[in-house]
C-alpha cells in the first residue's frame, strides 16, 4: 500500500493493530482468567516505553508526513530496543 501510495491504509492497519492488541488481547484474555495485578508500578515502565515509541513514531512521520526510509530504519531499529526496555522494567 505504501509502493502504491495509499497511506491511508498504511496508517489503518498500523493504528488497527494497535487498538487490536490494546483491547482485544487484554480482554480475550480476562474473559479466559480474570486479570490480576499485584503490583500496578511494573506497568508503569512498558507503558511509558510504549508512549515513548509512539512519540518518536508520530515525530518522525509529522514534518513531513511521510516517513522516509532513514525513518522506517530508526524505528526498526528501536523496536529491539523497546523490547529489551519493556521485558526489564
Amino acid at each position: 500500500s505504501a509502493r502504491r501510495g495509499i497511506t491511508a491504509a498504511v496508517v489503518a492497519g498500523v493504528i488497527g493493530s494497535f487498538t487490536y492488541n490494546v483491547t482485544m488481547t487484554l480482554g480475550a484474555g480476562a474473559l479466559a482468567r480474570p486479570l490480576r495485578v499485584d503490583d500496578p508500578d511494573v506497568l508503569r515502565g512498558p507503558w511509558i516505553a510504549m508512549l515513548l515509541a509512539l512519540a518518536v513514531a508520530i515525530a518522525i512521520g509529522w514534518r513531513p508526513q511521510v516517513i522516509k526510509r532513514s525513518g522506517g530504519v530508526v524505528l526498526l531499529g528501536l523496536y529491539p530496543v523497546f523490547v529489551m526496555l519493556a521485558l526489564v522494567l
